[in-house]
């Protein structure tokens, strides 16, 4: 059901950008999803489309990015792909967090874990419907400014939110 809250923060921040924007319609949402959240892009998709019902964005395009998984390993400094254990009987794969190189467990995950709009495409009106539409193509959220699944951000005083 994790989906059903990152489907409201993805609606609430595509409809946030489209009303400040003064678009007229949204026609497409592109998210980019690592494979290590396991998040399901249909129910994902569902809740986004419910999301959408009746605003501006009820038409949009909804494409999901797929993000491998990577790792790092400090024991030999491999840097590549997680490899992922495909289970037949209950059809889900499972990451192998061990070194592909050295079979070593001393890992950092530096890739996979992303749940981000990477671009919102609305159409604007020119000056009170004088002119020719105008379809824009944005990244709604500044690189510096994304949070990670999992990340901490200190807070002025050094607390971690």
């Amino acid at each position: 059901m994790h989906e059903a809250s990152l489907a409201q923060s993805i609606v609430n921040t595509v409809l946030g950008y489209a009303g400040a924007n003064r678009a007229a319609e949204v026609k497409s949402v592109q998210i980019d999803l690592g494979e290590l959240t396991f998040f399901s892009r249909e129910q994902l998709s569902f809740w986004i489309r419910i999301g959408f019902e009746k605003t501006m964005a009820s038409k949009a395009k909804i494409i999901f990015n797929s993000i491998r998984g990577r790792l790092t390993c400090a024991d030999c400094g491999y840097e590549g792909e997680i490899t992922m254990h495909e289970d037949m009987v209950y059809h889900f794969a499972t990451p192998d967090f061990s070194c592909p190189g050295c079979r070593g467990g001393h890992v950092s995950i530096i890739q996979g874990r992303e749940a981000v709009v990477r671009s919102i495409r609305i159409i604007t009106q020119l000056s009170a419907g004088v002119g020719k539409p105008v379809l824009s193509k944005t990244n709604p959220v500044p690189e510096s400014r994304r949070r990670r699944p999992g990340s901490r951000q200190k807070r002025k005083g050094g607390a971690a939110s």
